[in-house]
């Protein structure tokens, strides 16, 4: 039996999406957050895969508000990322070092968009059209069909041999003072430069897209005016009033959003709800739309341009397709000049909408995922039972990679992905579920904290916290009888649970009939107990003022606020806050073993810090230098005797620092490009875990390689073998297991290795025979957890929305029979090709084709689905697990109020 003691005292508050953009083979979503955060997601068909692989930390007021990802001639397949926001500036970001490499002016105030100028469109005369426009790819973030058109007047010797010459891309900047600005990259330096700027007009220039004709650019400003350009002279070719289509005058209208389709037509979103499409070469009015309720913000469409995507502040992202006019009305009729691009009797038709969002939706974008390995594509093209017209990983099998995925973010701090040819046949994704979740990691209990508790440090963006908990056993008594230390309200949520009968879990037959005995039923957490933490006068359940604050100093950058010691029998308590000086956000934080130190790292360098005891019941906080030759960190963690700092530095070093001799240890990290090609000189690392002996230390970085070095010599010990293909979300030593290692990954894999014997292990002979369960997980494995003294042989596995404990415990290898019972029997070739048929996905669980039924079934993980999300499961004892989590109405309550909709009967 473990006891589940759950907590909700921490801060969770997500930041708005504000852009999206993929990377130039669509492989990647970069999407920034309202508070300067940038995450780079790999894409995936279907609801299997999806992975936050970089987050950059972001910059207090550094407002973001658009996003730009150029392809990169260098070689690097991965690109290069800009953002621009209401600063004035445009930074360049290293997906390397995750660190701003260059930032330039917009010579003209705040920035609302950007606009690449596609590859595809790169003629050696601007003025001229592309030579065949029909020829032209359907998928322009395909590298491979990035070439450009050579020019009749350029010598063939100044061309390189094998490959065609590539013109820089340019980048169009919608400025606040009325201009679009034009920046290109240079041929030189490499680096992006400002070319010329368009005429000002008046008003703002709220929305920039470049046309499918060779240098010619729309802009569309806060007059309510659509204008093209001339790149080249910098004239104004057309101008469109977008006030013909909507509901408001001219003076009250801001065109938000603009999107340039192959066939010439142009679509705009503007603040009066309409979605209107007009020819782009003459500036009429093709079409008008009205299905959005508010402002239009956001405009996508997939590669083949059939279909147009539109979103905004109502909430709702509407479909519209282009269908002949024999379809929508039945007949024919043309006369007079056929629009550009546009065949005759061709219409746009709402098709339908889809409302996933609670709030404003700020971006859309079309990404196209690529296939990662053959582990990868067999598991993502595996059967997955999934309910009618939700989308799940096993759709991957109608799904096929390279399918484009729409994605969509907005206020309330999700992303969704939905099939962009199939919108309205499958439920949205939200592979978001814990946007800007706070950090927790939990020390082993401590003797020093009081009742043997445990210290928990929770990270954030500019502070850090420290918490107290208490280890005692309070989840339920041995008789089984129902809690009765918890919250009234919660109690009532649990049912009776028993120990040591073959009725474990099971509810009683009375009272559990009807819907209330069906929510019961999905309630109960079989073989599991569950505790509320409660203090005088208030529960866990949100009260903030357990943590009483004792005093506050501020010393060498950081403020330290103490709070009182928990006492046995008290909540979770404050024992100390951690302020970081400085803009910049933390990426990273640890604290160690022995809850001796903490540390923590920025952008620019790593601080650690020392807790003691201070004057009476208080907590000392002490920085402790460092030395200057110690570089800023992508993940910190402390070794397992707590003498030790590792640090991953944003060099491609792996460094270990201690502090009590001040001597520094450092090697290369091992550079290898990824599976897509990609050629940094080093891939970031996202995860680290030490050993409790010491010896050990596991690495993982962005390009799903694992590796194990070992600390006593500092050099590299093992570079595992590719596993399924998938990124790892999860490293976790045992120390009931010497030289075990358990990773996790986005394709709800979890793999065992032995690190000593650089060999996989047998899920069998660790007594949990068959894991195919966890491919049902739901929301993903983000963590997993053992017990820190190594009593309990037992393995958590953790999600947003679940979780699950797997029995460690070695079983005995069978028996042999000396004396043979029978004749021998010979396996029939049905059998062969059942034993045979076991996918590639059940191989990687531990799953034999030739186990039975029963002795698969018999130690099976049970999955725990939790009613809010979780953030957090760590364990305080062999039998007591923490639970950090907060339902989500409390998290959104904190957003700014939605577009107001009336409702049937209010």
């Amino acid at each position: 039996m473990l006891a589940l003691h759950r907590c909700r005292l921490f801060d969770w508050s997500p930041t708005p999406v504000v852009a999206l953009t993929p990377s130039p083979d669509g492989a990647y979503v970069a999407a920034a957050r309202e508070s300067g955060d940038i995450e780079i997601w790999r894409a995936a068909a279907g609801a299997l895969g999806w992975q936050c692989e970089l987050t950059i930390p972001g910059v207090n007021g550094a407002s973001i508000t658009s996003l730009a990802w150029l392809r990169d001639n260098g070689g690097h397949t991965r690109g290069r990322l800009f953002s621009a926001g209401l600063h004035g500036r445009i930074t360049e970001w290293d997906l390397s070092t995750l660190k701003q490499k260059a930032t330039l002016d917009s010579y003209g105030g705040p920035v609302w968009a950007l606009a690449v100028e596609p590859a595809a469109d790169s003629p050696a005369s601007p003025n001229q059209p592309p030579k065949n426009r029909a020829s032209l790819k359907t998928k322009p973030w395909d590298a491979s069909d990035e070439s450009d058109s050579e020019s009749e007047e350029e010598d063939d010797d100044d061309l390189s041999e094998g490959a065609p010459e590539r013109q820089p891309q340019r980048v169009a900047v919608a400025c606040d003072d009325g201009s679009a600005r034009l920046f290109a990259v240079d041929d030189v330096s490499g680096e992006l430069q400002y070319a010329k700027a368009m005429p000002r007009v008046e008003g703002r220039i709220l929305s920039v897209a470049w046309g499918q004709r060779a240098g010619q650019l729309f802009s569309g400003g806060s007059d309510g005016c659509i204008r093209a350009w001339d790149v080249a002279t910098s004239r104004e070719l057309v101008r469109i009033t977008a006030g013909i289509g909507g509901q408001k005058k001219q003076d009250e209208l801001c065109v938000w959003a603009l999107l340039s389709l192959r066939d010439g037509t142009l679509v705009s979103g503007d603040s009066s709800g309409s979605t209107q499409f007009w020819d782009g070469e003459v500036g009429t009015l093709l079409q008008a739309q009205k299905r959005n309720q508010g402002d239009v913000l956001a405009l996508a469409s997939p590669p083949q341009q059939d279909v147009v995507f539109a979103a905004g502040i109502d909430g709702q992202i509407t479909m519209y397709q282009r269908a002949s006019e024999a379809v929508v009305t039945g007949k024919v009729e043309t006369t007079g000049r056929t629009p550009v691009g546009a065949s005759a009797g061709e219409r746009w038709v709402h098709v339908g909408s889809r409302r996933s969002h609670t709030h404003d939706v700020r971006a859309l974008t079309i990404a196209q995922p690529r296939p990662l390995s053959e582990d990868a594509e067999a598991s993502g093209t595996q059967h997955r039972k999934r309910k009618k017209g939700r989308l799940t990983g096993g759709d991957s099998l109608s799904l096929a990679l390279g399918s484009p995925m729409l994605v969509s973010g907005g206020n309330d701090a999700l992303l969704f992905t939905y099939p962009a040819t199939f919108f309205m046949a499958f439920h949205p994704f939200c592979f978001s579920p814990l946007p800007q979740a706070p950090q927790f990691h939990l020390t082993p209990p401590q003797e020093n904290a009081g009742s043997g508790g445990s210290l928990l440090l929770s990270q954030h963006a500019t502070w850090l916290d420290v918490w107290q908990l208490d280890a005692g056993e309070r989840a339920a008594s041995a008789s089984g009888a129902r809690l009765e230390n918890g919250d009234a309200d919660e109690a009532r949520e649990i049912a009776d649970v028993s120990h040591g009968s073959d009725d474990v879990g099971k509810e009683k037959s009375e009272g559990n009939g009807g819907k209330e005995g069906r929510k019961a039923k999905r309630r109960k957490l079989e073989g599991w107990a569950e505790a509320a933490w409660t203090g005088p006068g208030a529960s866990f359940t949100g009260a903030r003022g357990e943590a009483t604050v004792k005093n506050l100093t501020r010393f060498g950058g950081a403020e330290a606020v103490a709070a009182a010691p928990l006492q046995e029998g008290k909540p979770p308590a404050l024992i100390a806050r951690i302020k970081k000086s400085g803009g910049e956000h933390i990426s990273c934080a640890a604290i160690a073993p022995d809850g001796s130190h903490v540390a923590c790292s920025d952008s620019s360098s790593v601080r650690l810090f020392e807790l003691g005891k201070g004057d009476g019941a208080g907590v000392k906080v002490t920085r402790v230098k460092l030395l200057e030759s110690v570089p800023a960190a992508q993940q910190v963690v402390f070794s397992g005797d707590s003498k030790r700092l590792i640090i991953a530095a944003r060099t491609g070093e792996l460094m270990v620092y201690d502090w009590a001799t001040e001597t520094v240890e450092s090697v290369r990290l091992s550079s290898k490009a990824d599976q897509r090609g990609v050629t940094d000189s080093h891939s970031p690392v996202i995860l680290m875990a030490a050993c409790p002996g010491g010896k050990w230390l596991a690495v993982a970085d962005s390009a799903s390689q694992v590796r194990v070095y070992n600390l006593h010599r500092l050099k590299l010990h093992w570079t595992l073998p590719s596993l399924d293909g998938f990124l790892p979300t999860a490293l976790s030593f045992h120390r009931g297991l010497p030289n075990h290692l358990f990773v996790a990954t986005a394709g709800n894999r979890l793999h065992a290795v032995d690190v000593r014997a650089k060999s996989s292990i047998d899920w069998a002979r660790l007594g949990a025979p068959s894991l195919q369960q966890l491919l049902e997980f739901p929301g993903g494995i983000t963590g997993l957890s053992a017990d820190p003294a190594g009593e309990s042989l037992g393995l958590v596995a953790y999600g947003p929305k679940a979780l699950s404990y797997i029995n460690l415990t070695p079983t005995p290898p069978p028996e042999e029979n000396t004396v043979p019972e029978g004749p021998p029997t010979t396996k029939t070739k049905k059998s062969k090709r059942k034993e045979k048929g076991t996918s590639v996905s059940e191989r990687a669980n531990g799953i034999s084709g030739d186990r039975s039924k029963k002795e698969a079934g018999a130690s099976k993980p049970r999955i725990v689905p939790m009613r809010d999300p979780c953030l957090f499961v760590g364990h305080l004892g062999p039998n007591s697990l923490f639970v950090a989590e907060k339902p989500w109405a409390e998290v959104v309550s904190g957003f700014p109020p939605p577009l107001y909709r009336h409702k049937y009967g209010t």
